[in-house]
């Protein structure tokens, strides 16, 4: 028992030595002695730029798309927020957009005024080409792409309108 008084006197003495001689904090916003780091903000980046830059600084990441009206593949929301303090290692949650989808609609039959009409309603972009038809004159005979297939806002629809029966 007289042993180990001295003992532990000893290796208090040695503590404070050994941690003046540790190497000092890592810089960029990353202290190796409490282990956090502070997220950087991404919002506004091409998601692949953004994980990269996540992962620069010891963090990890998770991703999923929302349908939102903004370019694609933009990280639009991060979660933690910009400037947040948090583990080394910790996962931070990006909101990616993902190109909002119409459904085209059944336009034939439909006089080609109310076709394009319909089209710009759901920000399609309407593109009129007559054609010999015996359908009545002046009405859609057929369109591209098909009825129901799902397109990205801005996309050409193809409607072909009868111009009545040819020469």
């Amino acid at each position: 028992m007289a042993l180990a008084g001295p003992r532990i006197r000893l290796s208090l003495l040695l503590l404070p030595t050994a941690l003046a001689i540790a190497p000092a904090p890592a810089t960029g916003g990353v202290s190796s002695a409490r282990a956090t780091v502070t997220v950087p903000r991404v919002v506004g980046l091409r998601s692949p730029t953004a994980a990269r830059r996540l992962r620069a600084v010891g963090l990890r990441v998770s991703v999923s798309t929302v349908r939102v009206d903004r370019p694609s593949g933009t990280v639009v929301a991060q979660r933690p927020r910009a400037r947040s303090v948090v583990r080394l290692g910790s996962v931070v949650r990006l909101s990616v957009a993902a190109p909002v989808t119409i459904d085209v609609p059944d336009l034939v039959g439909l006089s080609s005024d109310a076709a394009a009409a319909r089209l710009r309603e759901l920000s399609l972009t309407p593109y009129v080409v007559y054609v010999h038809s015996l359908q009545p004159a002046g009405n859609v005979v057929s369109q591209e792409p098909a009825a129901g297939t799902r397109v990205a806002r801005g996309t050409r629809v193809t409607i072909s309108v009868s111009g009545g029966p040819g020469p």
